[in-house]
């Protein structure tokens, strides 16, 4: 409950709109500890093959590799990006976010010529 008593609903979809926001602003610190957050109300709310679990994983991949945590990013991005594109294909906008979230990393830990492979494949 807030200070005047009335309960506040915060979403799945408004925490990672927060956690997506604060990404891009730089704040991955704070980004990081959201989507830590959020996967015990992923791991209640889904069946762990839910593409919700893939989504997260990929804007926490993210978040981590933008903050240079890049042994921790790598299999969320990996894993992230493979099952959204078997349960989407390749054109869905949950793919393509994934593939750039993977490719950004690819090209951050020197490994360009594997994020043009993937841009290749879609």
């Amino acid at each position: 409950m807030n200070p005047g008593g009335t309960v506040v609903r915060t979403t799945l979809a408004e925490l990672r709109g927060q956690g997506r926001a604060l990404t891009e602003a730089g704040e991955f610190d704070q980004a990081i500890a959201l989507f830590e957050q959020i996967q015990p109300l992923l791991k209640a709310r889904f069946p762990r093959d839910h593409w919700v679990h893939h989504q997260m994983a990929s804007l926490y991949g993210h978040a981590l590799s933008d903050a240079g945590r890049y042994q921790q990013a790598e299999p969320l991005l990996v894993s992230a990006h493979a099952g959204l594109l078997k349960r989407f294909g390749a054109k869905d906008w949950r793919t393509l976010l994934a593939s750039e979230h993977l490719q950004a990393y690819y090209r951050a830990t020197g490994r360009g010529g594997e994020a043009a492979q993937l841009q290749r494949r879609l």
